[in-house]
């Protein structure tokens, strides 16, 4: 999507040479970037025997779950086409006009040109891939997402707990509705959720290892869900405050530094420099202030929406609630553990930044007024693989 961006900043036309020849080069490139595998938790062997059968009782029921809602994800998006208005609107037309133009010169005669275009790019780019435009395979995109995230998800979690703990992970993940549903979908929200959680992942892991080859893996990933969604960059500010405390602790070197704030920051402005040579305005970012004028209702009725959508919604099962029981119930030990310490922030900012959010700004309407019911839940969805890896840090550390 970045390399996208730079060619059509140049004005080149997109094509399979001018497209996948750099990128291909860049990953020949980045192999000598490789990361070193990290080994997983060891596995507890229990004394029990009983206990062993019921782990592995669990464990099979668990991975049947699993394997049953990726097949429904597969299912779904390889055989229904597209047909949600929003996506025809905002996502599908601009890519079908890209692919047959090979250009972007007509952005600015389309609905919503300073929409963010990750998802325009890459449908076009995999329509490229093929040759022809192709309505019934760009589900296909969502849902192989889906399926990389669950491993990638697994994995990060097995470098801090145990294989049981990473697949009970894996199951508390899938069993969202919402989650899973979307990943039929060709809305930006679940690529958001996937890109912005993944970044967050290897932070924690670079946490750990001290590896600063993780950092702009990390800021690659934060840059890129802002393709996605533009108000994606301001969480990135959100990601900056919980961790920079720790590259304060750690003494990092400007170097290190650099390498986590620049990537993002010039997929910023790759962005900002193409819409400014299109002359047209930023979709999505714009914000106007309320004022104080009724404030204490807004306030009700922020706190009654989020605790909806949470408690009583049914899009992420009961994970809103369980999450909340063992936040107060092991906060101490929450907070002196690092990477628990680090998520709990992490959560209580970016509620901090919904409230305000709502209560002082225009995004009212969305987040807490007549539209919530369909935004608020899709807020959420950004975030919501952080829920189930809290969960699971929580109950494998107790």
């Amino acid at each position: 999507m970045w390399w996208m961006y730079v060619l059509a900043i140049l004005r080149v036309h997109f094509t399979v040479l001018t497209i996948d020849l750099p990128l291909s080069m860049m990953a020949l490139f980045s192999c000598s970037f490789r990361v070193p595998a990290y080994e997983p938790e060891k596995r507890f062997i229990p004394d029990d025997e009983k206990w062993g059968k019921l782990k592995f009782f669990i464990i099979t029921i668990v991975l049947i779950y699993i394997a049953w809602q990726i097949f429904y994800v597969m299912w779904r998006a390889l055989s229904i086409p597209v047909f949600e208005w929003d996506v025809i609107w905002r996502i599908g037309l601009k890519a079908r006009i890209f692919f047959f133009d090979h250009t972007i010169e007509h952005l600015k005669d389309l609905p919503y040109p300073g929409y963010a275009l990750g998802g325009p790019f890459i449908l076009c780019w995999s329509s490229l891939q093929t040759g022809r435009w192709c309505e019934e395979a760009l589900r296909s995109i969502p849902a192989f997402e889906y399926l990389m995230f669950i491993v990638f998800f697994f994995g990060s979690l097995n470098a801090f707990v145990s294989r049981f703990w990473a697949i009970l992970g894996v199951g508390l993940l899938v069993s969202s509705g919402f989650f899973t549903y979307h990943a039929t979908l060709l809305y930006s929200d679940l690529s958001v959720s996937i890109l912005f959680c993944s970044s967050i992942f290897c932070l924690l892991l670079w946490d750990k290892s001290n590896d600063n080859r993780l950092l702009p893996i990390s800021s690659l990933l934060l840059g890129a869900a802002g393709l996605f969604k533009l108000e994606s960059f301001i969480f990135a500010f959100l990601v900056i405050l919980t961790w920079g405390p720790v590259f304060i602790s750690k003494k990092c070197g400007l170097r290190a530094l650099m390498s986590f704030l620049v990537p993002v920051t010039l997929i910023l402005i790759c962005h900002e420099t193409l819409i400014g040579n299109l002359h047209v305005s930023a979709d999505g970012i714009k914000i106007g202030l309320l004022g104080l004028t009724g404030m204490t209702g807004r306030m009700l009725m922020t706190l009654i929406a989020l605790a909806q959508q949470f408690f009583v919604s049914w899009n992420w099962n009961v994970l809103g609630g369980l999450l909340s029981a063992l936040l107060i119930a092991h906060l101490k030990s929450i907070w002196e553990h690092e990477v628990n310490r680090r998520l709990f922030i992490f959560f209580c900012l970016w509620i901090i930044y919904l409230f305000m959010a709502s209560v002082l700004t225009d995004k009212f309407r969305v987040l807490a007024g007549p539209d919530s019911y369909q935004t608020l839940p899709r807020m959420i969805l950004q975030f919501y693989p952080l829920c189930p890896a809290l969960i699971v840090l929580i109950l494998a550390k107790v």
